[in-house]
């Protein structure tokens, strides 16, 4: 993982933004704050959601306690609107965004849907590296290569 990192997920239109951590036992989880951007489509709206992503690349920490395994359940499912885990990891799609404290280079990473038990996998083979400024243009290109399953 990353020093820091995020991920955004597209369902129905919609984009859900979500701070990465990293916990002291070296576990990454979710931040429970999720951004939903959903003007991102014509003109400038992937510049909204290129902000999103750097807020949450922003938030991103290392060494946070290891939460109760109780407590690590997503709240994204509810939060797009779907019945349960399986239905949205069913129908959406996801981007992992990693950036180091020592380079100004973004790693997106687009992710395809593996079903409810795999959750979201790596397409490694598509990695995009941008700059900040590129980040909306690279966000366009890694969800296109998310939609089409890598």
């Amino acid at each position: 993982m990353s020093d820091r990192s995020a991920a955004v997920y597209e369902r129905r239109g919609t984009h859900f933004v979500v701070a990465k951590h990293r916990t002291a036992a070296g576990y990454a989880i979710e931040s429970s704050s999720i951004e939903v951007v959903d003007r991102v489509g014509e003109g400038d709206g992937f510049e909204y959601l290129a902000e999103a992503v750097r807020a949450a690349l922003a938030g991103s920490r290392t060494g946070v306690p290891t939460p109760p395994t109780e407590e690590l359940t997503s709240r994204l499912p509810e939060t797009a609107g779907a019945s349960s885990f399986a239905a949205f990891v069913n129908s959406a799609i996801s981007v992992h965004v990693g950036a180091d404290d020592d380079s100004s280079d973004i790693v997106l990473t687009p992710m395809r849907s593996a079903g409810a038990s795999a959750g979201f996998q790596f397409c490694t083979g598509h990695r995009i590296t941008v700059s900040d400024r590129e980040l909306a243009t690279g966000l366009v290109d890694a969800l296109a290569v998310a939609r089409d399953g890598c």
